[in-house]
């Protein structure tokens, strides 16, 4: 036979705290919250994503609920602008990202925006230093030069 309603089921230990439901009044309470359903927490904000949109004086002076729909708008905007390249694209391609969740898809494209866009700062990043190569070479071909003279005896050079 069931259980009446409002009451624990069987193998479920009870506690001697009346909450306003239960066996002992027979009536759900609405504010019980020792029994309800927990909500998961909230994802935390990933603020790095939202460095190559805003400056820096934004990011300072704008909460992250003002740079939110901004971000969100954007973000959105540019998946958008992205659609008319990529097509069109065979049906058979796009058969295992049937059923994917919009948010999924986004957050998916979001990812593949932030590793692209590290990839170009260290790509801008090395480029730099290459750049940079021939003022240090000839940096230390000169001190090597002051070095003999300084001293008269012949120094041994590096390698070019």
């Amino acid at each position: 036979m069931a259980s009446p309603p409002n009451t624990p089921a069987d193998g479920v230990e009870q506690t001697g705290v009346d909450r306003g439901c239960g066996p002992s009044t027979e009536r759900y309470h609405p504010y019980d919250q020792a029994n309800a359903k927990r909500k998961p927490p909230r994802k935390v904000w990933h603020h790095a994503l939202e460095k190559p949109l805003f400056t820096m004086l934004e990011l300072t002076t704008l909460g992250t609920p003002q740079r939110r729909p901004i971000y969100q708008a954007s973000l959105e905007a540019h998946i958008d602008s992205l659609g008319p390249d990529f097509f069109p694209v065979d049906l058979k391609e796009l058969e295992p990202l049937k059923g994917l969740h919009a948010k999924t898809c986004k957050g998916m494209v979001v990812g593949l925006h932030h590793d692209i866009w590290e990839a170009h700062e260290r790509l801008l990043e090395l480029q730099r230093t290459v750049g940079a190569m021939p003022v240090l070479i000839k940096l230390i071909v000169d001190f090597f030069d002051i070095a003999e003279r300084g001293t008269g005896k012949s120094v041994v050079r590096p390698s070019r």
